[in-house]
């Protein structure tokens, strides 16, 4: 069965280190709540201001369910720091063995 990962990238504010660990806190709370949601990695540039996450789900609809019911939360957990639109790719994984 193919799994599904989402790419998501953003850039913020540089010296914002602190709101972005608590973002990631705060959007691994959610997906850990979603079903179909398997794992998640986040990742930042502190000095450049670029970071994100990938998550790993079971299915493309967990994604979209995940994204759909959490736009409003992530909105207001985000608000201020992001310096642009965010930007997302949802992409089958490849599974190499």
């Amino acid at each position: 069965m193919a799994r599904y990962c989402r790419v998501f990238n953003f850039d913020f504010r540089p010296g914002n280190d602190e709101a972005v660990r608590l973002l990631a806190h705060h959007a691994k709370e959610v997906m850990e709540q979603q079903p179909g949601f398997c794992a998640v990695t986040f990742f930042a540039d502190y000095e450049n201001g670029r970071g994100g996450a990938v998550s790993l789900w079971e299915s493309s609809e967990a994604i979209q369910a995940y994204i759909q019911g959490s736009s409003g939360l992530m909105r207001v957990a985000s608000a201020g720091l992001f310096t642009a639109a965010p930007r997302s790719v949802i992409a089958e994984v490849i599974e190499v063995d």
